[in-house]
């Protein structure tokens, strides 16, 4: 009796990690929104992300208590005043295995006014690559990677706003507040013979300072979703408001 209760007992727990290897790798491949909600450093999330610029820096990365609403956090990037200096956070998924032809990545965000840059962004799979850079002050959108025409995003940068990145293999899109309507569409650019497979926030060019607060993210590899489009973005984040 004391023995088959002992297998008993092994088979549950190998059943048990098997459906929660098997819930954690369908939820890695995009099927429904992975969230991380700024509660803690990127690197301790579930999947962590990847620090890509160099090892990672206290000063430039903190979580900070929201004293608006209860129980609240975002996550605080600030590069300082050198333009030198660069930081990024990668959810890099050639690492993990997962493979898939589009993605949707949804976040609420808002800049430092002392700051050049309130985000820079970066997608890439399948030798395709988009990349835009958003001026603070200006609130200018400057694609660097892809083509895209000028545009200026009908938004104060410096206050909470929900920005929404799509692509594809042949266009990119980006999102302001959830409007429908694209503020800036892109056509990626070629990046033949790359095995990279990621999305990746922060800042990445040495020309300009960074600084922003980016209270959640969230992100989805079945699908480049406009805005109504897929599973709706969960109600406790929108709750906390634009």
């Amino acid at each position: 009796m004391k023995k088959r209760w002992f297998q008993n007992r092994i088979s549950l727990l190998l059943f048990t990690a098997a459906l929660i290897l098997t819930v954690f790798s369908g939820r890695l491949h995009g099927q429904g929104w992975i969230i991380y909600d700024g509660s803690m450093m990127p690197n301790k999330g579930t999947p962590p992300f990847a620090s890509t610029m160099s090892e990672f820096n206290a000063a430039y990365n903190k979580i900070v208590i929201d004293t608006l609403v209860p129980g609240n956090k975002w996550l605080w990037m600030d590069t300082g005043t050198a333009v030198a200096l660069q930081y990024k956070w990668s959810m890099d998924f050639a690492d993990k295995g997962a493979t898939f032809d589009e993605i949707t990545v949804v976040m609420r965000v808002r800049g430092h006014a002392h700051r050049d840059h309130v985000v820079d962004f970066d997608m890439q799979f399948n030798e395709r690559r988009t990349r835009v850079s958003i001026l603070t002050a200006t609130r200018q959108p400057r694609p660097r990677r892809g083509r895209a025409p000028f545009v200026v995003l009908r938004a104060s940068l410096t206050n909470w706003n929900i920005l929404r990145f799509t692509m594809t293999a042949t266009e990119a899109r980006m999102y302001l507040n959830e409007n429908p309507q694209p503020a800036m569409t892109i056509i990626p650019a070629d990046n033949l013979g790359s095995p990279n497979r990621h999305f990746r926030f922060g800042d990445g060019d040495t020309g300009n300072t960074f600084g922003a607060d980016i209270d959640w993210m969230i992100w989805d590899t079945t699908g480049a979703y406009s805005p109504g489009e897929g599973t709706p973005v969960p109600t406790k984040l929108i709750s906390s408001g634009v």
